[in-house]
Order: C-alpha cells, then structure tokens, then sequence
C-alpha cells in the first residue's frame, strides 16, 4: 500500500491512541453512572460539556483553526446538538434510574 503525496502514516501512536481513547471512553462512563446516583442530570450535563470544550478550545487555539470552529449550516449543526444533548439527557437520567448495586450478582447467583 503506498501513501498518499504529503502523508506519513503513523501506525504505532495510532493503535496506541485508539487503545487509550476507548479505556479513557470505559473510565467516563464508569465515572457518569457513579456520579448519576448523587449528582442532578444537568449538573453532569453542563460539566461534561464544559471540560469537552476547554480542550477543543485550546487545541484550535495552538493549531492555528480557531475559524473551523465556526457553524456554517446552523440548522443541521442545531438538530445535531439537540439530538446529542437528549441522548446525554436520557443516559445519565436512565444511569441515575437504575439501582448498579442491585443489579450486581453475587457469586451464589452466577449462572
């Protein structure tokens, strides 16, 4: 497989990357479901989101690509956000539901 004029593939960081992105992944989903059970919904909502967008922030700023953070369709980009937001909304209100304690087996009840 030849690369493209320009490109330089960097196959190693790359797994590597992808490895620690889905344990970091795994880890805030632990945390939000431990959190959902003493913390309201929005609260959760509105922190996640902040600490979402201090990074990517902070990222355009050193690259030079603050502009291509600028909504050029704003009424898909809305419906997505809207879209998004509600899924967020609905699986921190159903992590808060359930009850992780009770639903953990206990070694006399393993199949």
């Amino acid at each position: 497989m030849t690369e493209a004029p320009g490109y330089r593939t960097l196959t190693g960081p790359g797994i590597v990357c992808m490895i620690v992105s889905a344990g970091l992944l795994a880890t805030s989903d632990g945390v939000v479901k431990w959190l959902a059970d003493g913390y309201p919904i929005s609260q959760i909502i509105v922190l996640r989101g902040a600490f979402i967008l201090l990074p990517m922030f902070i990222l355009a700023w050193r690259t030079g690509k603050l502009g291509s953070l600028c909504v050029s369709q704003l009424g898909p980009q809305a419906l997505r956000a809207i879209l998004f937001t509600g899924s967020v909304f609905c699986f921190l209100m159903g992590s808060g539901l359930i009850h992780w304690r009770s639903i953990q087996r206990s070694p006399s009840r393993a199949l």
